[in-house]
């Protein structure tokens, strides 16, 4: 059986081993790279809670004015069927009044006729 001094002898060769194959300056740059990972993973979260809030905001988020345009969309839709219609009897009302503007000058013409004739050829 190994005693504990074997034990302890057979790691420290173990480790001494490990470090004579990684070099000192490989450690360190390993250490800067998980650095650097979780400094970069820091900024994603972040970056990420800012995305979320923007989007889901129930007040001024990105959903909620899509929303709100949407309905506003859907509204005016539903007035421009109600301002055709309107227009339509416009365009109705409009040739109305020609047609009575014509009819008017028509007789407007005939009361001057009768008129002159009234006032110049007598009887």
């Amino acid at each position: 059986m190994a005693t504990q001094k074997d034990l302890i002898q057979k790691l420290i060769a173990d480790l001494d081993a490990i470090k004579s194959k990684l070099p000192n300056g490989e450690i360190k740059r390993m250490e800067r790279t998980l650095e650097i990972l979780e400094q970069n993973q820091n900024e994603m979260k972040t970056d990420i809670r800012y995305i979320r809030k923007t989007i889901l905001d129930p007040e001024k988020g990105l959903i909620v004015r899509i929303n709100k345009n949407t309905d506003f969309r859907y509204e005016k839709e539903e007035k421009i069927k109600h301002y055709e219609s309107k227009l339509v009897e416009f365009e109705g009302v409009l040739s109305w009044k020609k047609t009575i503007s014509r009819g008017l000058w028509g007789v407007y013409s005939i009361l001057l006729g009768i008129l002159i004739k009234l006032l110049f050829f007598g009887n």
